[in-house]
C-alpha cells in the first residue's frame, strides 16, 4: 500500500466512525418516534411493537459506544452491517405482523435503504450487497410465509422500494466519487505543503 493509499484508508476510517454514530443517532430518536403511528392503529399493535422498538433502539445505544471504541475500516463495516441488518429484520417483523405483502410499514425499509446508503460512505460493491440485502430481508419472508392476495399494491411496493435503492446507490456512487476526490487533493495539497516548507528551510540556510 503506497502512502497515499494509507492516508485515503484512515481518513474514510474516520468517516466511516463519524457517520455510522450519526446514523445510529438517528436510529435512536427515529425508531422510538415512529411508535407514533404505532399508536393511532391500535393500543394493542402499540403495545406489540414497543417491545421490537425499545429493543432496537437498545442495540442502537450499545453499537454507539462500540462504535467509539476503535477506528478500522473493516471493524465499522461490522458495526454498521450489523444494525443495518437488525433494522431491516425488525422492521420485516413489522410488516409481517401488519398486513405482510400489504403493509404501509414497507416504508420502514425504505428509510432504512435512504440512511443506509445515503450517510454512510461505502464502496460500491459494499453498497450494492447491503441494498440487496436489504431488499432480500423484505422479500424472501413475504414470499415464503404469506400469501399474496393484493397483488397491485405487493407490485406497487416493490417497485416504490427498487426505485428508491436505484437513486439512493446513485447518490452513493457520486458522493463516494467526490469524497475519494477531495481526500485525494487534500493529500496532494498536503504534500505540497511540505515540500515548500522544506524548500522555505533550505533557502534560510
Amino acid at each position: 500500500m503506497t502512502e497515499k493509499e494509507q492516508y485515503l484508508s484512515e481518513q474514510i476510517s474516520k468517516k466511516l466512525q463519524f457517520w455510522i454514530s450519526k446514523t445510529l443517532l438517528l436510529g435512536i430518536a427515529l425508531f422510538p418516534f415512529v411508535g407514533v403511528a404505532d399508536w393511532f392503529l391500535s393500543r394493542e399493535i402499540f403495545n406489540r411493537f414497543l417491545y421490537l422498538r425499545t429493543g432496537i433502539t437498545a442495540i442502537f445505544i450499545v453499537y454507539f459506544f462500540l462504535n467509539r471504541l476503535k477506528r478500522n475500516a473493516t471493524y465499522q463495516y461490522v458495526i454498521v452491517t450489523t444494525i443495518i441488518i437488525f433494522s431491516a429484520i425488525t422492521i420485516e417483523i413489522m410488516v409481517l405482523s401488519l398486513g405482510g405483502h400489504a403493509s404501509s410499514y414497507y416504508a420502514g425499509i425504505i428509510l432504512v435503504i435512504i440512511a443506509a446508503m445515503g450517510f454512510i460512505p461505502f464502496s460500491l460493491p459494499l453498497a450494492i450487497s447491503t441494498g440487496v440485502a436489504i431488499y432480500a430481508i423484505y422479500l424472501v419472508p413475504i414470499l415464503l410465509f404469506d400469501e399474496i392476495t393484493d397483488v397491485s399494491t405487493f407490485i406497487a411496493n416493490n417497485i416504490f422500494m427498487l426505485a428508491t435503492f436505484a437513486i439512493a446507490l446513485t447518490w452513493r456512487i457520486l458522493s463516494q466519487r467526490a469524497m475519494i476526490n477531495e481526500l485525494s487533493l487534500q493529500y496532494d495539497l498536503e504534500k505540497e505543503k511540505s515540500k515548500l516548507q522544506v524548500y522555505s528551510t533550505k533557502l534560510e540556510d
